[in-house]
């Protein structure tokens, strides 16, 4: 049951981390394509599409390889944090160094560079949020575990 359970949160989580990748890519290139004084403007987003052919496999080796996915209960929250964020910078990094393996001058490489800055923030605050909010939500049901089971007619006290 338990080993069950692990397994349908690990794959929550896989499928969580993947789309929010693909949003935030998707984002990056929404925020980059807004006319300022400090990028060029980028060009359509055809030519960027592709980059999620190595982005969504990359990253999943490496959340996979990093141990992201393993049970929650045995994982200090820092630890997980390291581990996504290690993931995700070393994705940027295989990034940046596919674009130029790859010799694709179009790329921007300042949407490379916040790209895989805001991923990395969003991975970690993904993790942090679903942390929190299993850590409360467990309190949550603990305190009314309590006081719902408990009835007053029935509390002994010191057997």
């Amino acid at each position: 049951m338990m080993k069950d359970h692990a397994k349908a949160v690990a794959a929550t989580l896989f499928v969580a981390d993947l789309v929010l990748t693909i949003f935030v890519f998707i984002g990056t290139y929404v925020l980059m394509s807004i006319p300022n004084k400090y990028f060029n403007p980028l060009l359509p987003l055809d030519n960027y599409l592709w980059l999620l052919l190595f982005v969504v496999p990359v990253w999943t080796l490496l959340l996979q390889w990093s141990g992201t996915y393993r049970s929650q209960r045995i994982s200090a929250p820092l630890q997980e944090i390291i581990q996504v964020a290690r993931a995700a910078i070393l994705g940027g990094i295989a990034l940046f160094a596919f674009v130029g393996l790859t010799k694709s001058s179009h790329i921007s490489r300042p949407f490379l560079a916040v790209f895989a800055t805001i991923d990395v923030a969003a991975l970690v605050m993904l993790r942090v949020t679903l942390r929190t909010e299993y850590v409360l939500y467990f309190r949550c049901q603990s305190c009314l575990g309590v006081w719902s089971v408990a009835k007053p007619d029935r509390l002994q006290f010191g057997t």
